[in-house]
């Protein structure tokens, strides 16, 4: 079931794909989910170029990722890590590039 999945089962699938889930949950079970996207292109050898614009989220591969919960259906906040589609998720180490720190959650 789509809601039971975590996203690190994203981990290696386009960033348009973790967005168009959590879009198809969101009124059933998920809330409106808040995305942090970091742009790891840098470490492989290409300047920063993510700009948020979601029409292009199909040209990003998750390369890494964590929530706030341990489903889809129980995350508001995901964090990725992202590079352009057309590299290889094996090009760097990603393993850091996520910092999945949640204690700023509610808070003012």
């Amino acid at each position: 079931m789509l809601a039971n999945r975590s996203v690190d089962e994203y981990i290696g699938a386009q960033l348009s794909s973790l967005a168009d889930d959590t879009d198809r949950l969101a009124g059933d079970v998920v809330p409106d989910t808040t995305y942090m996207v970091q742009d790891a292109s840098p470490r492989i050898g290409e300047p920063p170029m993510f700009d948020g614009d979601d029409a292009l989220w199909g040209e990003w591969t998750i390369v890494n990722a964590c929530s706030d919960g341990d489903t889809l259906e129980d995350s508001t906040v995901i964090e990725v890590a992202v590079i352009p589609a057309d590299h290889d998720i094996d090009e760097a180490d990603f393993s850091d590039a996520v910092a999945c720190e949640w204690d700023w959650i509610g808070d003012d």
